[in-house]
């Protein structure tokens, strides 16, 4: 409990510096609610209604624990009323407008008394309580699909009246509610006009009947068109389970509608009467339009409660909230009701510029309307005050831009200040901006907006002494921004054209991130206002600085060429080309140790599943397959589509290598894959054929693909598909393999359509944690290369040499001078002192290049030796720490899993070994023998992991686990061929210590025994000794060793253990 209040005191802090924080006030609900504090839930409730626009999952318990605390008292039902009001002023929430009904009626007298200021009971309880029941129906009366909700509640409440006063004043209030009701568009309309019926046919004459029916059929028309129009949206909307990608397609087609109901109408020929223009279609437009807008506002925002750092969701609020001031501008709105509206959005997302600066010119341009409302200055700092708009310079800009608008047009007026005056509260707002901007980001605002204007305010004054400073502060802030020193000496030319040209000749040589550009512009002013000898030494000095430019980029991008060469060597294409084939479709490795090798030369070439550490030569052939160029996907397939009628099909296509048909739950979909990727031309020609009199529909799988990268590290299979099902329906995630490198993080997304990925690319960029912008791509084959991850040898620099005294502090000191640093990696022995030797990974290739002159660098008094790191070269680990070799090692430390789905990924595998067991290292797929091989961090996991009781469940397979003693035994040979062959493996002996089995003597004069078999304790590493010659043998050893070692196995040692 201690540690709860502590943490709601820190939040509580937290706040106080970031007022509008919806994620600060989100965290201190939550942890006081999982805490089953009630007061100080409700506190953190109400502290979110002061601050920032509150969802109805908010506002809903807190106003309940109003209501018991406050509802039998006048004084309390006052103003739980007004904080109603507020609640509905934040979003729009049918819950919450029933809620206030139901506690209206309830307290009929009580708020009656309330709104009438009165003590005594000469209160209409009736009329108040209908024009408050009325004003909160009205609120949703625009509510296509829940409006009837709110308005059927009022409705019930009048016709309860009505039995008990059936005088024609109620009678005809009726009425006329149910002509205003059947004259708005609703998804009721039907039921609405039914109960018209009856209460016409209850209450009014039965000679009046037809004609009242007639005239509501003719009032309601347009009302009912206007449904019809929306109802294919409303049923799209909910089919998408009311998604915020729906709202906005909804909202497309809506502003749409508005559009053309707007639109004035074509001039006619002469003579001709122009159309008259149906005023009501396009009054029922706007109001459905705001009520969308509404609608789409209030789901967004309760999805960012839910998640704050869902930035999908943040980004669709502040589109939404976009989208729904313009059209207000578009219309004459009153100026309350758009004052009103933008008010509420920067309370809804603080956080966006954008919206605040809209807000400021709505109040300066309604300056002159009367009633209360903030001033500019009084909504710019409360701005500021919310604490949002500081973390982004890209939010700070148009604000205090808005706010300098404001103070320019005051100055230009003639306005004088009551503490400063306009000019001096224009250079304060400007110059404040630049600084939060310089805080908010250390590389500024590269466009120099405020800047700019701050210069340009400046030379209005005369002040050209501060404008200088302004834009060379500028300069010396982004000293490689070609716009900032461009800026700068656009203005000093124009005063001093000595100082301008000195100042050209220095940067000219700087390395910008545009040289050309500045170039240019010195050439230009040179023209303007220099000398012959001016012009021309400015002309040779560009020509001089363009030539060496181009030796640089040329003799970097050769260096990058010859580096890429170097390393694309046959080894390491087939292990880029096999990570690529793993993460298409699943592996295809032999696996097999019992095929007989052809010859002793071959040895090394054989695919060894017993030995999953020795390097593998791929097969050209495996090579050539391009599994993303040659494979077509076929959609819209009828259930039971088999793979003859497909390969029926495409037979003259070409020489088709695999057809695999997945069913889903809205259809088969196949996949065509041919030998060469020069069948898919012609494979296409099959798009709209008929399979079994059905229409399908074919096209190029890498079309409907996603390569998707640079997400964070927890991302799972569940979650990716999670994210890109909101599109379409996803056929595949395929995962790479991580055994050649553990760090690389990217996936291939594939759905059944080219529709759908192409609308999932809204997702690129979207950060799905703090600093990490998904990067979504249609996977284009043509640029594979550039996506893999090869590249990652030339941004990288081994350091060998180091002292044992170097920190990773010092490394980054030296090597940052040549551009930015990725990452560090240094090995340290277990004191923490470095072994000697580093790897520094930089953002670009280049960088690493010029990081090699560090080569002989001196630190910490030892000459360092830097050279690109190469892949090609692997430690010669004689032992590792249990005293065996290299890959008897990493054989100790591995487990076997047997019984896996045909196709598995190597990825996929991963990662749900990784949720499953503590130090996952490196996972081998077998798919031929629908075995892995799992590398773990030490034989103390292999042991539990051995001994662990609860099966391992993978896609609905259960995996058994055993020791990495090779794949599982193919058929007994008969005793006879046995014993001239090679003895059989024997029992598993990782837990057997080395005294069960006689070992061997060694020396001279000693026996070998054939058979004789030597265990390394722990490791289950068996190593044979055969002769070439019949040897003697000890009957009697040979027997107990063969007894001992068949007969203990992991059984007995649960039993010894007692489990």
């Amino acid at each position: 409990m201690e540690n709860t209040l502590s943490q709601l005191s820190s939040l509580m802090e937290q706040i106080t510096q970031k007022q509008g924080s919806i994620a600060l006030h989100a965290q201190n609900i939550q942890l006081a609610v999982n805490a089953g504090l009630d007061d100080e839930a409700n506190g953190a409730r109400e502290l979110m209604t002061m601050f920032v626009a509150t969802p109805a999952d908010v506002w809903l318990p807190f106003l309940a624990a109003k209501e018991n605390e406050l509802a039998d008292t006048m004084d309390g039902v006052k103003e739980i009323h007004e904080l109603y009001q507020r609640a509905e002023q934040d979003y729009l929430s049918i819950p919450l407008l029933i809620k206030h009904m139901d506690f209206i009626m309830d307290h009929q007298d009580l708020f009656a008394l309330a709104a009438s200021g009165e003590d005594d009971d000469d209160a209409d309880e009736t009329s108040t309580t209908r024009q408050a029941l009325q004003a909160i129906a009205e609120k949703a009366g625009s509510h296509l699909t829940q409006g009837h909700e709110v308005w059927d509640k009022w409705r019930d409440w009048e016709l309860q009246l009505l039995e008990s006063d059936s005088s024609p004043e109620q009678v005809n209030r009726l009425d006329a509610m149910f002509m205003a009701r059947l004259q708005a568009p609703h998804s009721t309309h039907e039921e609405t006009a039914q109960a018209y019926s009856t209460f016409n046919s209850t209450y009014r004459p039965s000679e009046d009947y037809e004609k009242l029916m007639i005239a509501v059929t003719k009032a309601r028309s347009a009302a009912v068109k206007a449904w019809n129009a929306r109802e294919t949206g409303e049923i799209s909307l909910k089919n998408a389970s009311f998604s915020l990608d729906a709202y906005a397609e909804y909202l497309k087609d809506e502003l749409r509608r508005l559009s053309q109901a707007t639109r004035a109408p074509p001039p006619l020929r002469k003579g001709r009467k122009a159309p008259a223009r149906n005023v009501q279609d396009e009054i029922l437009a706007r109001a459905l339009a705001r009520a969308l807008h509404e609608r789409a506002i209030s789901a967004a925002a309760s999805a960012v409660f839910a998640n704050p750092y869902d930035t999908a969701a943040q980004t669709h609020l502040r589109n939404f909230w976009t989208s729904y001031a313009a059209s207000l501008r578009n219309e004459i709105t009153v100026p309350r009701v758009e004052l009103g509206t933008l008010y509420r959005s920067t309370r809804s997302v603080p956080g966006s510029g954008d919206a605040w600066a809209r807000y400021l010119r709505a109040l300066e341009r309604h300056a002159e309307v009367e009633g209360p409302k903030e001033s500019v200055e009084e909504a710019f700092g409360r701005a500021l005050e919310a604490g949002m708009v500081q973390d982004s310079a890209e939010e700070i800009v148009p604000l205090v831009q808005a706010r300098a608008d404001y103070e320019r047009r005051r100055l230009e007026a003639g306005a004088e200040g009551e503490e400063a005056s306009p000019a001096d509260r224009l250079v304060s707002t400007l110059e404040g901006g630049i600084e939060l901007v310089r805080k908010a980001s250390k590389e500024g605002d590269t466009r120099l907006r405020l800047e700019r204007y701050l210069s340009s305010v400046y030379e209005e004054m005369d002040d050209m002494e501060k404008a200088f400073e302004t834009l060379e502060s500028a300069a010396k802030a982004q000293q490689t921004s070609y716009v900032a020193w461009s800026e700068y000496l656009r203005l000093l030319g124009k005063a001093d054209a000595d100082k301008a040209r000195t100042v050209f000749r220095d940067v000219a040589a700087k390395n910008l991130d545009w040289p050309e550009m500045l170039w240019e512009q010195w050439i230009q002013f040179e023209h303007v206002h220099g000398s012959v000898e001016d012009v021309e030494e400015c002309l040779s000095r560009v020509h001089a600085l363009n030539e060496k430019l181009v030796v640089r980029r040329a003799k970097e991008a050769e260096a990058y060429q010859s580096q890429y060469a170097a390393t694309t060597t046959v080894i390491q294409e087939a292990q880029v080309d096999a990570e690529a084939m793993q993460v298409d479709a699943a592996p295809e490795q032999t696996g097999s140790v019992s095929r007989k090798r052809k010859a002793e030369d071959d040895a090394n070439d054989v695919p060894s599943a017993g030995d999953p550490t020795k390097r593998v030569k791929i097969d050209e052939t495996s090579l050539k397959r391009d599994r993303e160029n040659s494979t077509v996907l076929v959609a819209e397939l009828q259930d039971g589509t088999d793979e003859a009628a497909l390969r029926q099909l495409f037979k003259d296509c070409g020489e088709i290598r695999e057809v695999k048909v997945t069913p889903l739950p809205s259809g088969p979909v196949a996949t065509v894959e041919f030998m060469s990727r020069d069948s898919v031309p012609a494979a296409l020609t099959r798009d709209k054929k008929r399979i079994a009199g059905h229409e399908i529909a074919v096209h190029a799988v890498w079309r409907s693909t996603l390569y998707v990268t640079n997400f964070p590290e927890e991302t799972d299979d569940a979650a990716m598909r999670n994210l890109f099902g909101e599109f379409g329906i996803v056929l595949d995630v395929r995962w790479p393999s991580k055994k050649f490198k553990s760090s690389r993080r990217f996936c291939y997304v594939q759905y059944t359509s080219p529709a759908a990925a192409e609308k999932s690319l809204c997702l690129h960029g979207r950060e799905l944690a703090p600093g990490m912008s998904l990067s979504v791509l249609i996977s284009d084959p043509t640029r594979k290369k550039e996506r893999s991850d090869a590249d990652a040898n030339e941004r990288e620099v081994y350091i060998a040499g180091l002292s044992r005294f170097t920190k990773r502090g010092d490394i980054e000191t030296l090597f940052k001078q040549f551009g930015a640093i990725k990452d560090v990696r240094m090995s340290l022995d277990d004191k923490g002192h470095s072994k000697g030797f580093a790897f520094v990974e930089f953002a670009e290739s280049r960088s690493a290049h010029s990081a090699l002159t560090a080569n002989n660098y001196e630190l910490k008094s030892r000459r360092i030796a830097v050279t690109l790191a190469d892949p090609r070269v692997r430690a010669k680990h004689k032992h590792d720490a249990t005293g065996l070799g290299r890959k008897a090692g990493i054989k100790s430390r591995s487990v076997r899993l047997r019984g896996l789905p045909p196709a598995t990924q190597e990825g996929l595998l991963q990662q749900a070994l990784e949720k499953e067991i503590q130090g996952v290292k490196r996972v081998e797929v077998f798919v031929d023998l629908c075995e892995a091989v799992v590398e773990l961090e030490s034989q103390q996991v292999v042991g539990a992991l051995l001994l662990r009781a609860t099966p391992i469940v993978f896609q609905d397979h259960e995996l058994s686990i055993v020791e990495d003693t090779g794949p599982a035994p193919g058929p007994k040979k008969p005793a006879a061929a046995a014993s001239t062959s090679t003895a059989p493996a024997p029992a598993p002996t990782a837990f057997l210590p080395r005294g069960i089995i006689s070992r061997p003597r060694a020396g001279l004069g000693s026996k070998k025994r054939v058979g004789a078999t030597a265990v390394s304790a722990g490791a289950g590493i068996v190593s044979k000794a055969t002769a070439d010659a019949p040897m003697e043998t000890d009957a009697s050893t040979s027997t107990s060793a063969a007894a001992d070692g068949a007969g203990k196995g992991q059984d007995d040692f649960r039993k010894m253990l007692g489990l």
